[in-house]
């Protein structure tokens, strides 16, 4: 098991390697651009139509470069041709995106107070606490973990795509949970010198699910 999770990020790190200048590049892209959006989102304090527009301007650009990231990701895993224009291909499937984030979002509130609701009642807070939190671990692999990739390369509604990627995942849980440990340890690695160290670290993580994404279907 141990020997696929080094399989899965050493392709993550030749992928990256192999591209450093354009994923650098692409993520420094997406980052000023998202800063400036920020930027005019402050500005829009005060005034609610405003705040409304910049919101939306948010998500939608939100939603649009997670997907060409994907898309691009995809590409390289299967060594097809990629450009820059594949950040913008997916806007069709925005809608898509946002919605079953949305659902991941409203079923992850609804644990959560669950489990603080009645462990506020017990003397085991502190052990319903961390089962809360298990439980959204679990909702996340089994549901939403490579949904992002399923709505790309297969164009699905929400539930179909959340559907999917329970049949992805139902039987590699115990790999995942490990997958993921990993994926969120080398992040933390990266973000400790200033947070320079995500610039590459980022790229290796996303590929390297991008790649896992392949070998489960």
């Amino acid at each position: 098991m141990f020997g696929k999770i080094k399989e899965v990020y050493f392709y993550g790190w030749q992928l990256t390697k192999q591209n450093l200048f354009f994923m650098v590049g692409l993520l420094g892209g997406v980052y000023l651009f998202l800063a400036a959006l920020t930027y005019l989102s402050s500005l829009a304090i005060g005034s609610f139509f405003m705040g409304i527009v910049t919101f939306v301007l948010n998500v939608f650009f939100l939603s649009l470069f997670f997907l060409g990231l994907s898309s691009i990701a995809l590409k390289l895993v299967n060594k097809e041709e990629f450009s820059i224009k594949d950040m913008y291909r997916q806007w069709n499937q925005v809608g898509n995106i946002f919605l079953s984030y949305l659902i991941m979002f409203f079923s992850f509130m609804f644990i959560h107070y669950f489990f603080v609701f009645f462990g506020a009642r017990t003397v085991f807070s502190n052990l319903f606490a961390l089962m809360g939190l298990l439980l959204l671990f679990v909702v996340y692999l089994l549901f939403f973990s490579f949904i992002n990739f399923t709505i790309v390369k297969h164009q699905l509604k929400p539930i179909k795509a959340i559907q999917y990627n329970f049949y992805l995942v139902k039987r590699n849980i115990l790999f995942l949970v490990l997958f993921y440990a990993f994926y969120i340890g080398i992040n933390l690695a990266g973000s400790l010198v200033f947070y320079i160290g995500l610039i590459i670290t980022l790229p290796i993580t996303f590929l390297a699910q991008a790649y896992l994404y392949e070998l489960l279907e």
